[in-house]
């Protein structure tokens, strides 16, 4: 008997062993976020009827890595990319929203995070879930697209040329490099020991300035009523001249995503 008691005893103590440290070791995921990027900036607050917000669409996808230190903490990492912009339209007096003219700015970058991870039971089969951290964003492309009733024009501003034809190049229109703070918090399925699916409210914001010292030249180079040469209007360029403002980039979305656990002993 007491043979057998010492067994049970040693079998208790195994499996639950192995139950609070099962989520120790190795994470790997994958995740999608689809939202609702802005750039803000207060000088453009105040450009009146040049310049209105629109929403925009933006998303995340990546993959991550980590490992966790126990069933409840760890630390993530990955690549990702961000597509992320703003888009605009003119607010003119006495004309209708159709006959506006309409711009954006379209960013994207190439995405390395530093998250650390917190989770709720994994005994459950749905538990808390939330990551908070930095990221920094590598410029990818940046794209200025202007639409009037007859023609789109379309620039690509990581290194843009006069339209006045001076030869002047700009090539720090958009900083090459952007860091910012990313935070999501939902909950996450635990379909078994290892395979987890996470649904996570998204938000994320910028804490330098996504433009850099030349953007408040473009100003200078497309003004409002300038014409390319098939004759198209070119609407005023979101960025005033002497412009003293910092503008940051932010997002927010939901993430869906799936983490599968490599424990470790």
């Amino acid at each position: 008997m007491r043979k057998l008691t010492l067994c049970i005893v040693a079998l208790l103590f195994t499996g639950t062993f192995s139950s609070t440290f099962a989520q120790k070791g190795i994470e790997v995921g994958a995740y999608f976020t689809p939202g609702s990027p802005w750039i803000l900036n207060s000088d453009d607050f105040d450009n009146g009827n040049q310049l209105d917000f629109r929403g925009t669409f933006g998303f995340l996808v990546g993959g991550t890595v980590g490992y966790n230190f126990s069933d409840k903490m760890g630390i993530q990492t990955g690549l990702g990319y961000a597509s992320l912009g703003q888009n605009y339209i003119t607010a003119f007096d006495g004309i209708t929203k159709e006959n506006q003219y309409t711009y954006s700015r379209s960013l994207s970058y190439l995405r390395l995070p530093v998250l650390f991870k917190l989770n709720g039971s994994t005994d459950k089969l749905a538990s808390m879930y939330l990551r908070i951290g930095p990221h920094f964003d590598f410029l990818s492309s940046a794209t200025y697209t202007g639409e009037t009733l007859t023609s789109t024009v379309e620039y690509d501003m990581t290194a843009y040329t006069s339209l006045l034809g001076l030869g002047t190049t700009y090539t720090n229109i958009y900083k090459k490099l952007v860091v910012g703070l990313t935070f999501e918090v939902g909950g996450q399925i635990n379909i078994n020991e290892n395979m987890k699916i996470i649904t996570l409210f998204h938000l994320e914001g910028s804490f330098t300035n996504p433009e850099g010292d030349d953007a408040s030249q473009i100003n200078n180079l497309i003004e409002p009523g300038a014409t390319t040469l098939s004759g198209a209007t070119i609407p005023t360029y979101p960025n005033e001249q002497g412009r003293t403002g910092n503008a940051w980039n932010v997002m927010a979305g939901l993430t869906i995503g799936f983490n599968y656990v490599i424990a470790v002993d």
